[in-house]
């Protein structure tokens, strides 16, 4: 039997808004400041190197604008919502921006506010189904260093910008954004910190709860796992080839991979949300946690009861 080119150049276009659809901005951005490099490094002609990076802005853009004009009903649809409910134009307007906007500005405030405040995210768990993430990781010490070096920075930054004798007012901006950059990163680490609280995933009334602070959080009914394995770290998809996947990790590489099933009962109440944005495509998880071991056995002991 031939295949049917219509049919083909359908599921190849169908794939590629699905691809820009649940590509994050990061990626995309990612994405473009790499081949934007790479043609960087490996153009030797300049009026070549220079058109290059003019399309590759071009491509970045344009994935930008499909992305949002795929997004537009979903968009609009939570803007009527929001008006009808709170009456006000301003609240209606901020649904419009991207929900991957919007994610990132609430999980900031929250990380910033949790700071101060030092307020954390608990639950209330037993024992025996407690996976904790953060005591075998590498996540303690890369905070502790990540501080000390933000705060090493500033003096540094200062005394080189001195030493490259910029005029006065240039010097200023470029140490008032550089001590800024610096603060915001402290406290952006010690509120990722303080919001993990007890830093563990749990198992409750048969749903498996993950709880990464305000970077990512999800509920997974067990009878929607198809599978679940130890992960080798190697063997994780590069950049831009993990479409419907998230990485539910402090920092460590992942040592567990959950495949979900692909047709789940709306009655499972599957969630994820990943930077304060809700995230329905999800189909591959890959986890850490201290002794996966344990959680592996927990799950099998469930399964068989």
């Amino acid at each position: 039997m031939t295949p049917n080119p219509i049919s083909n150049f359908t599921f190849k276009i169908i794939s590629l808004i699905s691809q820009i659809r649940w590509s994050s901005y990061f990626k995309l951005l990612g994405f473009a400041l790499l081949t934007s490099l790479f043609a960087s490094k490996f153009i030797t002609n300049v009026s070549l190197r220079h058109n290059v990076r003019d399309g590759l802005l071009l491509i970045f853009l344009l994935a930008c604008s499909a992305k949002e004009l795929i997004d537009t009903p979903a968009n609009w649809t939570r803007a009527k919502n929001s008006y009808r409910l709170s009456k006000k134009f301003w609240l209606a307007s901020y649904e419009l921006f991207p929900a991957e906007f919007r994610g990132w500005i609430r999980s900031f405030l929250q990380i910033q506010k949790a700071c101060w405040r030092n307020s954390s995210i608990t639950l209330e768990t037993t024992k025996t189904n407690e996976f904790t993430y953060l005591k075998n990781g590498m996540y303690s010490s890369l905070f502790a260093i990540a501080v000390v070096s933000c705060l090493g920075e500033i003096p540094f930054s200062l005394l080189l910008v001195n030493l490259l004798k910029l005029n006065p007012s240039t010097s200023n901006i470029i140490h008032l954004v550089t001590i800024l950059a610096a603060i915001l990163t402290i406290t952006s680490l010690i509120g990722d910190k303080r919001l993990m609280g007890k830093a563990v995933h749990t198992i409750e009334n048969n749903i498996l709860v993950l709880q990464l602070g305000a970077r990512a959080k999800a509920k997974i009914p067990l009878c929607a796992i198809a599978q679940v394995a130890l992960f080798d770290p190697r063997n994780m998809p590069l950049l831009g080839s993990n479409i419907g996947s998230i990485k539910i990790t402090p920092f460590d590489s992942p040592n567990i991979i959950l495949q979900l099933k692909p047709t789940i009962d709306q009655g499972n109440q599957i969630y994820f949300e990943e930077f304060s944005s809700i995230r329905p495509d999800i189909r591959t998880v890959y986890l850490y946690v201290d002794s996966p071991a344990k959680l592996l056995n927990a799950l099998a002991a469930i399964e068989s009861a």
